[in-house]
């Protein structure tokens, strides 16, 4: 990966791409992960654009961490590993949905539990509100159609789904889930949590 004239990105003060540690390079691995890790990072950066910032930055690292990890296998096996192979192989791994941490995690709030399904997490209510749906569906503040969305917003619908079952429009069935939030929090007070 050389420049025409026989120079290298070293000579103009970059990583130099196109030698590998275990080949013939007398720097550490950390060393040489180090002169790279811009790049990697660069290049997964790309990659992850389209994610919110948040989740772009765990996947990031993700990629850095399973990139270090190749790396020192590659290593130790005497493989040649170029950088570019090291990030494009992460960035796999990382959009596969495979963790350098692993997915055996016991922890509830982990994500690699959240993504096998095993658990949810929700906000904790204020245990001094006493939530009386039943008394909130009887006290004649809901219209019928509000009631009908109310009971499927329970059973766990989408609002598309909503919006099928009753045959409405979509933006139709977001208003009145707004009404019936705005609803509760007239029945159960202003501390009410509704999302």
């Amino acid at each position: 990966m050389g420049i025409p004239g026989g120079k290298t990105a070293a000579t103009y003060g970059g990583p130099d791409f196109s030698v590998y540690p275990g080949q013939h390079v007398k720097e550490s691995p950390a060393d040489y992960f180090g002169a790279i890790l811009p790049e990697l990072q660069r290049r997964a950066e790309i990659v992850f654009r389209f994610s919110d910032a948040e989740q772009r930055r765990e996947q990031v690292q993700e990629v850095l961490c399973v990139a270090w990890r190749d790396m020192l296998r590659c290593l130790k096996n005497g493989k040649r590993f170029p950088p570019a192979s090291l990030t494009y192989y992460a960035i796999l791994h990382v959009r596969s949905g495979n963790f350098f941490r692993g997915l055996h995690v016991q922890d509830a709030m982990s994500e690699a539990t959240r993504i096998r399904g095993r658990s949810a997490l929700e906000g904790l209510i204020d245990w001094r509100i006493k939530l009386d749906y039943t008394g909130f569906l009887r006290s004649g503040l809901l219209k019928p159609k509000e009631k009908r969305v109310f009971g499927l917003l329970a059973r766990g619908c989408g609002m598309k789904e909503i919006a099928r079952r009753m045959r409405i429009h979509h933006c139709h069935g977001w208003y009145l889930k707004l009404r019936i939030a705005d609803k509760l929090t007239r029945y159960f007070g202003e501390g009410f949590p509704h999302g």
